[in-house]
């Protein structure tokens, strides 16, 4: 019997694990949706700097000065979907929205100039649409928020406080409509998804609510192997026979995309069965250059396309040649991540610019901020942490520890803490404040061993420093941080180093959220079992529910095929204990997933570590 070697560890530094035992709670991504501190410093600059991206922000900030002298006209209900034209509730719904592009126009407005009265207009259109609308759970209505959700990232920590908690009520209500809406079949992956998944993923990502980022993630994933096809052509463009559609699809998804991306996950160039967005992108070229014409609706299934083309609503008349320019925006969005392709398709499509198309990839060439570093800080009673200094929210200091932010009272700081918060905060450039050229440098005797990816584990053998040995071949594992091989689920999980050096997980629950860490690998030919040994332990642990290892069979396409939990434990582990798990492999097994789970109803932490495991 031939034995395949597989060694799985982390390779994060140390946590501080007082965090929870103080009871701090997760506050929110440092990135957000749209603009950091340092990204804002950074887009001045290039505003002021490049005429072109000058006179973008000047068209912008003329509109944001009219916007001033109007006031906000929302609607309960957004009525815009299965609705002709003429439609008394469509026209109602279409007066309204203009209100949307006022908020971006001001929110942005305000982070260029910063002056009191932007951001003051912007609060009182987000409120006012937070008073009076609620979803009703329509994807092709909701979709239209997507401004007002920048425009509340943009200036969220700037509002006051009630206004704030107005509006994070009134998008949490069209989130939650929006992930109830999901598995309505005859909507399940089409052009509705797509711009379902969107809402709830901007607005998680805009309120760090996990939740939502959860549902928008495994649902992206979900759409592209099933609304997309491997020849880059769309369910939709098969449907509806027409481009525009094709679009209504992509557009949704790189939105979704570019979020993602920014809060440190990479969806853009995920593969199902062949398909991927970028796949999808590219099947518009050919008609953006010119080299193919195609004849919109013509041979549509969907009979409203022929009910808006009786209406005489010229966009859905059979037979009409796609207008390559309609592609601006999908190209616009695509070059956050394929730039030189994406001006180039542009140019084509008739745009004439230097450096930027429009106001859009102005603020897409803002490079996000290295991390800062981070500092030394002590509490009341004299523990001590490494975190980065991230802003005063009235009483209370939030600091960010492994892109995670954590609020603290400022009372639990010792005095020393407490004088550095208030230089921080009082800094004339708050912008500055975070930014890393800025802060003090640490010395070797200040640094905590807090995460860093990628630090820390040095590839070695057997002995499991780092590597994945299967089949005889050496890879490594973790050269590049945990998030390549490992795949962290809900809060509360992070990746750290004992003091023995040895690598492991330490989970930790505030909150009762159910969570996961992960990782997969291939299944090596002939292999017919899999044997997983690892140390666990758990001494605070309170409450009756379940946590230990999960052992996931996956297909080619990486769906569940089965799982067990081979290693389930419930009640305190006071020691270090090894456990063995040992799991049959299915003939139609592609993939094996290792889980490290935490039930929900659990309070306290469990560590997991020196993982070995081998396929026979």
């Amino acid at each position: 019997m031939k034995i395949h070697t597989l060694n799985i560890i982390t390779s994060m530094h140390r946590l501080w694990i007082a965090l929870a035992a103080m009871g701090w709670a997760a506050a929110g991504h440092g990135q957000n949706i749209s603009l950091n501190a340092p990204q804002r410093v950074r887009l001045k600059e290039l505003v002021a700097s490049d005429p072109e991206a000058g006179q973008y922000f000047q068209t912008l900030q003329r509109a944001a000065d009219a916007a001033l002298g109007t006031q906000p006209n929302p609607v309960p209900e957004i009525q815009s979907e299965g609705k002709l034209a003429n439609d008394p509730a469509k026209v109602r719904t279409r007066e309204s929205l203009t209100d949307l592009p006022k908020m971006t126009a001001l929110a942005y407005a305000y982070a260029i100039t910063e002056k009191p009265a932007y951001l003051q207009k912007a609060t009182d259109f987000l409120t006012a649409w937070a008073n009076v609308n609620h979803s009703t759970g329509d994807p092709i209505d909701d979709t239209k928020l997507e401004d007002a959700i920048v425009a509340f990232d943009l200036v969220q920590q700037q509002m006051p406080t009630g206004e704030k908690q107005a509006v994070e009520r009134w998008l949490r209500q069209v989130a939650e409509a929006e992930v109830q809406r999901g598995g309505v079949a005859v909507h399940d992956y089409g052009n509705w998804n797509s711009h379902r998944l969107k809402i709830i993923g901007l607005i998680g990502f805009a309120m760090n609510d996990q939740k939502f980022i959860n549902a928008a993630v495994e649902g992206f994933k979900r759409q592209i192997g099933e609304n997309l096809k491997p020849d880059g052509s769309s369910l939709d463009f098969h449907k509806r026979d027409a481009l525009h559609y094709h679009l209504y699809d992509l557009e949704p998804l790189l939105a979704l995309a570019i979020a993602a991306q920014k809060n440190g996950m990479s969806l853009y160039s995920y593969s199902a069965r062949g398909t991927s967005l970028p796949k999808s992108v590219a099947f518009l070229f050919p008609f953006c250059e010119g080299k193919q014409v195609h004849r919109e609706f013509v041979n549509s299934t969907v009979k409203f396309d022929q009910t808006r083309a009786k209406a005489g609503e010229s966009e859905y008349q059979a037979g009409h040649p796609w207008n390559p320019k309609n592609a601006a925006r999908t190209l616009t969005l695509n070059a956050y991540f394929e730039k030189d392709k994406s001006y180039e398709e542009l140019k084509a499509i008739g745009l004439t610019f230097t450096n930027y198309p429009n106001w859009e990839a102005v603020v897409q060439e803002v490079p996000a901020a290295p991390p800062a570093r981070e500092q030394h800080w002590k509490t009341w009673d004299g523990r001590e942490f490494s975190a980065v200094f991230v802003r005063v929210d009235n009483d209370t200091v939030v600091f960010q520890v492994n892109q995670m932010n954590y609020p603290i009272p400022f009372a639990r700081l010792s005095p020393e803490s407490q004088a550095l918060v208030k230089k921080l905060a009082s800094n004339e450039n708050r912008a500055r404040a975070e930014n890393p050229a800025t802060l003090p440098a640490q010395s070797d005797t200040e640094k905590e061993k807090i995460a860093k990816p990628g630090q820390g584990a040095t590839p070695t053998g057997a002995d499991g420093g780092g590597n994945l040995v299967l089949n005889g071949d050496f890879t490594k594992a973790n050269a590049n941080g945990m998030a390549e091989n490992w795949t962290l689920g809900r809060k509360g999980v992070s990746g750290v180093t004992n003091e023995r050096g040895s690598s492991y997980f330490h989970f930790v629950d505030p909150d009762g959220t159910w969570q996961f860490f992960s990782q997969t690998v291939d299944r090596p030919l002939a292999a017919n079992e899999v044997v997983v040994k690892f140390r666990m332990r758990a001494p605070e642990l309170k409450g009756s529910s379940a946590y230990g290892i999960a052992i996931w069979q996956l297909d080619a396409q990486d769906q569940k095929i089965t799982f067990e939990r081979p290693v389930q434990v419930s009640g305190p582990v006071p020691e270090w204990t090894t456990y063995t798990a040992t799991v049959k492999l299915l003939p139609e097994t592609k993939k094996i997933q290792l889980r490290g789970f935490m039930d929900s109803g659990l309070t306290g932490a469990v560590d997991y570590g020196d993982f070995r495991g081998e396929v026979h």
